[in-house]
Protein backbone atom coordinates (compact mmCIF):
# COMPACT_ATOMS: atom_id res chain seq x y z
CA UNK A 1 0.00 0.00 0.00
CA UNK A 2 2.80 2.33 0.82
CA UNK A 3 4.21 1.63 -2.56
CA UNK A 4 0.95 2.47 -4.20
CA UNK A 5 0.75 5.76 -2.35
CA UNK A 6 4.30 6.64 -3.27
CA UNK A 7 3.64 5.79 -6.89
CA UNK A 8 0.47 7.83 -6.82
CA UNK A 9 2.32 10.83 -5.34
CA UNK A 10 5.13 10.48 -7.93
CA UNK A 11 2.61 10.35 -10.78
CA UNK A 12 0.79 13.35 -9.33
CA UNK A 13 4.02 15.30 -9.09
CA UNK A 14 4.97 14.40 -12.63
CA UNK A 15 1.62 15.58 -13.94
CA UNK A 16 1.80 18.77 -11.90
CA UNK A 17 5.40 19.40 -13.02
CA UNK A 18 4.54 19.01 -16.68
CA UNK A 19 1.60 21.40 -16.35
CA UNK A 20 3.87 23.99 -14.70
CA UNK A 21 6.29 23.63 -17.64
CA UNK A 22 3.46 24.26 -20.06
CA UNK A 23 2.47 27.39 -18.16
CA UNK A 24 6.07 28.65 -18.33
CA UNK A 25 6.19 28.03 -22.07
CA UNK A 26 2.91 29.83 -22.57
CA UNK A 27 4.17 32.82 -20.58
CA UNK A 28 7.38 32.93 -22.65
CA UNK A 29 5.40 32.90 -25.88
CA UNK A 30 3.16 35.63 -24.59
CA UNK A 31 6.17 37.77 -23.63
CA UNK A 32 7.71 37.23 -27.06
CA UNK A 33 4.46 38.27 -28.69
CA UNK A 34 4.33 41.43 -26.61
CA UNK A 35 7.91 42.28 -27.60
CA UNK A 36 7.06 41.87 -31.28
CA UNK A 37 4.01 44.08 -30.94
CA UNK A 38 6.10 46.77 -29.22
CA UNK A 39 8.71 46.67 -32.00
CA UNK A 40 6.00 47.02 -34.64
CA UNK A 41 4.49 49.97 -32.77
CA UNK A 42 7.91 51.65 -32.60
CA UNK A 43 8.42 51.15 -36.35
CA UNK A 44 5.00 52.65 -37.08
CA UNK A 45 5.73 55.66 -34.86
CA UNK A 46 9.07 56.18 -36.57
CA UNK A 47 7.49 56.08 -40.04
CA UNK A 48 4.81 58.53 -38.94
CA UNK A 49 7.49 60.95 -37.71
CA UNK A 50 9.37 60.65 -41.00
CA UNK A 51 6.19 61.30 -42.96
CA UNK A 52 5.45 64.41 -40.87
CA UNK A 53 9.00 65.69 -41.44
CA UNK A 54 8.76 65.26 -45.20
CA UNK A 55 5.41 67.03 -45.27
CA UNK A 56 6.89 69.92 -43.27
CA UNK A 57 9.90 70.14 -45.58
CA UNK A 58 7.66 70.14 -48.64
CA UNK A 59 5.52 72.89 -47.15
CA UNK A 60 8.64 74.97 -46.39
CA UNK A 61 9.87 74.56 -49.98
CA UNK A 62 6.48 75.58 -51.33
CA UNK A 63 6.49 78.70 -49.13
CA UNK A 64 10.00 79.63 -50.30
CA UNK A 65 9.03 79.20 -53.95
CA UNK A 66 5.90 81.24 -53.39
CA UNK A 67 8.00 84.01 -51.82
CA UNK A 68 10.41 83.91 -54.77
CA UNK A 69 7.56 84.10 -57.24
CA UNK A 70 6.04 87.12 -55.52
CA UNK A 71 9.49 88.72 -55.31
CA UNK A 72 10.04 88.11 -59.02
CA UNK A 73 6.76 89.80 -59.91
CA UNK A 74 7.90 93.07 -58.34
CA UNK A 75 11.26 93.23 -60.19
CA UNK A 76 11.89 95.92 -62.74
CA UNK A 77 12.47 95.20 -66.41
CA UNK A 78 16.25 95.66 -66.18
CA UNK A 79 16.48 93.23 -63.26
CA UNK A 80 14.43 90.71 -65.21
CA UNK A 81 16.72 91.09 -68.24
CA UNK A 82 19.83 90.55 -66.12
CA UNK A 83 18.24 87.45 -64.56
CA UNK A 84 17.47 86.09 -68.03
CA UNK A 85 21.02 86.74 -69.18
CA UNK A 86 22.34 84.83 -66.16
CA UNK A 87 20.01 81.93 -66.83
CA UNK A 88 20.96 81.80 -70.52
CA UNK A 89 24.63 81.72 -69.63
CA UNK A 90 24.03 78.93 -67.10
CA UNK A 91 22.43 76.39 -69.38
CA UNK A 92 20.81 75.61 -72.70
CA UNK A 93 17.25 76.64 -71.89
CA UNK A 94 17.45 79.34 -74.54
CA UNK A 95 13.73 79.81 -75.18
CA UNK A 96 12.48 79.75 -71.60
CA UNK A 97 11.88 82.88 -69.49
CA UNK A 98 13.33 85.19 -72.09
CA UNK A 99 13.02 88.93 -71.61
CA UNK A 100 13.45 89.76 -75.29
CA UNK A 101 11.10 88.58 -78.00
CA UNK A 102 11.75 87.38 -81.53
CA UNK A 103 14.64 88.97 -83.40
CA UNK A 104 15.96 90.83 -80.36
CA UNK A 105 16.29 87.56 -78.46
CA UNK A 106 18.00 85.99 -81.47
CA UNK A 107 20.53 88.81 -81.66
CA UNK A 108 21.18 88.65 -77.93
CA UNK A 109 21.66 84.89 -78.05
CA UNK A 110 23.91 85.16 -81.09
CA UNK A 111 26.16 87.71 -79.38
CA UNK A 112 26.43 85.53 -76.28
CA UNK A 113 27.34 82.49 -78.35
CA UNK A 114 30.03 84.44 -80.21
CA UNK A 115 31.53 85.77 -76.98
CA UNK A 116 31.57 82.26 -75.47
CA UNK A 117 33.31 80.93 -78.59
CA UNK A 118 35.93 83.68 -78.47
CA UNK A 119 36.56 83.05 -74.78
CA UNK A 120 37.06 79.33 -75.40
CA UNK A 121 39.35 80.05 -78.36
CA UNK A 122 41.53 82.39 -76.33
CA UNK A 123 41.69 79.83 -73.52
CA UNK A 124 42.74 77.15 -76.01
CA UNK A 125 45.37 79.44 -77.54
CA UNK A 126 46.78 80.12 -74.09
CA UNK A 127 46.90 76.40 -73.32
CA UNK A 128 48.67 75.68 -76.62
CA UNK A 129 51.20 78.46 -76.03
CA UNK A 130 51.81 77.15 -72.52
CA UNK A 131 52.28 73.63 -73.91
CA UNK A 132 54.76 74.74 -76.57
CA UNK A 133 56.71 76.70 -73.92
CA UNK A 134 56.87 73.58 -71.77
CA UNK A 135 58.18 71.56 -74.72
CA UNK A 136 60.88 74.16 -75.42
CA UNK A 137 61.91 74.26 -71.77
CA UNK A 138 61.99 70.48 -71.58
CA UNK A 139 64.16 70.21 -74.71
CA UNK A 140 66.63 72.74 -73.26
CA UNK A 141 66.85 70.87 -69.97
CA UNK A 142 67.32 67.55 -71.77
CA UNK A 143 70.17 68.94 -73.88
CA UNK A 144 71.82 70.38 -70.78
CA UNK A 145 71.45 67.05 -68.95
CA UNK A 146 73.00 65.21 -71.91
CA UNK A 147 75.99 67.58 -71.98
CA UNK A 148 76.51 67.27 -68.23
CA UNK A 149 76.28 63.48 -68.48
CA UNK A 150 78.84 63.32 -71.28
CA UNK A 151 81.20 65.61 -69.37
CA UNK A 152 80.82 63.47 -66.24
CA UNK A 153 81.58 60.31 -68.22
CA UNK A 154 84.64 61.83 -69.90
CA UNK A 155 86.04 62.98 -66.60
CA UNK A 156 85.13 59.55 -65.13
CA UNK A 157 83.05 60.99 -62.29
CA UNK A 158 80.36 58.35 -62.80
CA UNK A 159 80.41 54.62 -63.47
CA UNK A 160 79.17 52.94 -66.62
CA UNK A 161 76.17 51.61 -64.73
CA UNK A 162 75.23 55.10 -63.52
CA UNK A 163 75.74 56.41 -67.06
CA UNK A 164 73.31 53.78 -68.44
CA UNK A 165 70.66 54.66 -65.84
CA UNK A 166 70.89 58.36 -66.57
CA UNK A 167 70.78 57.91 -70.35
CA UNK A 168 67.67 55.77 -69.93
CA UNK A 169 66.00 58.50 -67.84
CA UNK A 170 66.97 61.11 -70.43
CA UNK A 171 65.50 59.01 -73.24
CA UNK A 172 62.25 58.66 -71.26
CA UNK A 173 62.14 62.42 -70.81
CA UNK A 174 62.70 62.86 -74.57
CA UNK A 175 59.79 60.50 -75.29
CA UNK A 176 57.48 62.50 -73.01
CA UNK A 177 58.57 65.76 -74.64
CA UNK A 178 57.93 64.28 -78.09
CA UNK A 179 54.45 63.16 -77.02
CA UNK A 180 53.61 66.60 -75.66
CA UNK A 181 54.92 68.22 -78.82
CA UNK A 182 52.71 65.95 -80.96
CA UNK A 183 49.66 66.95 -78.94
CA UNK A 184 50.48 70.64 -79.22
CA UNK A 185 50.96 70.34 -82.98
CA UNK A 186 47.82 68.26 -83.39
CA UNK A 187 45.54 70.74 -81.62
CA UNK A 188 47.43 73.82 -82.78
CA UNK A 189 47.18 72.92 -86.48
CA UNK A 190 43.34 72.90 -86.51
CA UNK A 191 43.23 76.74 -86.80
Amino acid sequence: MKRFKIQLVVVGLLIAGSSFGQVDQAQKKMNEGKAKVEKQEQKIEKKQKEAKETVEKTEEKAEKEKAKASEGATKSKSEAESDVKEKVSQGNAYGKNKAEEGAAFGHLRSEEAKSQYKAKQSELDGTLTNGSNKVTDARGKIEEAEKNLEDAKKSKKITDEEYQKRTERISQAKAKADELEKQVKKYGSDD
